[in-house]
């Protein structure tokens, strides 16, 4: 028996890629999707960016794009519609990114070398990645898009919270996504108090975010968590 699977989705800006990875989600039978709120932009992050790590931008960790048949669409039609630009100053930095690209795009590597495929793919991964407009109109769609639980993962306020359970959402969890998406908000422990206390007893209600050992889970579990999640630890 295969054990659980939620699939985490960030809201792309073209909702047809979003219904392509609800129905991809479906058809890998995922117990329940996990609708990323806090995401709407990518915020600031000093050591990712002092050190340069930007692996998006060069292919890495976008194949569950890459591998849409949407998405693929995107790229088709961005490769379509670009005009010839001027030529790309050759350095050894952008020949190391350009072989990442190749590298990590489906396909043999001298293949994408020679095709534009990769590049546009992480172009148009850029510009659809998020949607800076998602909106709980977005979220009340859900219901007739999929039959799969749903669960919002980065809620912090309790109005958010009893909004989200009067729409009848499976789930909630709170989270910063690990402060490091939303620097200088709130600790998801602090918001897990209110946030339970605005909801009540009976909704489930997840923290995500600090976890680092089983006394975490407890003080979580003691604060009003049904149960938490991990991200760091196993990285």
């Amino acid at each position: 028996m295969p054990p659980p699977r939620w699939f985490q989705l960030y809201w792309s800006s073209d909702e047809e890629l979003v219904d392509s990875f609800l129905s991809r989600a479906e058809e890998i039978d995922a117990d329940a999707v996990v609708v990323t709120l806090d995401t709407t932009q990518l915020g600031w992050r000093p050591w990712d960016l002092d050190l340069g790590s930007l692996p998006f931008t060069r292919g890495v960790g976008i194949a569950q794009y890459t591998s849409d048949p949407r998405f693929s669409e995107l790229v088709a039609e961005r490769i379509a519609a670009d005009e010839p630009e001027d030529p790309v100053k050759v350095t050894p930095q952008a020949v190391r990114t350009l072989l990442e690209m190749a590298r990590n795009h489906p396909g043999g590597l001298l293949d994408n070398l020679r095709a534009p495929e990769p590049r546009a793919a992480v172009q148009t991964f850029l510009d659809t990645f998020s949607n800076p407009a998602l909106s709980w109109d977005h979220i009340t769609t859900l219901r007739e898009r999929t039959r799969l639980p749903v669960v919002l993962k980065g809620v912090l306020h309790p109005d958010d919270a009893r909004r989200a359970v009067d729409l009848g959402v499976d789930a909630v969890m709170v989270s910063n996504h690990g402060g490091r998406q939303v620097d200088g908000s709130i600790g998801s422990l602090d918001a897990l108090v209110a946030v339970r206390e605005a909801v009540g007893p009976e909704p489930t209600v997840l923290l995500d975010s600090g976890i680092r050992s089983g006394a975490d889970v407890v003080k979580a579990m003691a604060c009003g968590a049904d149960a938490v999640t991990l991200g760091r630890p196993h990285l």
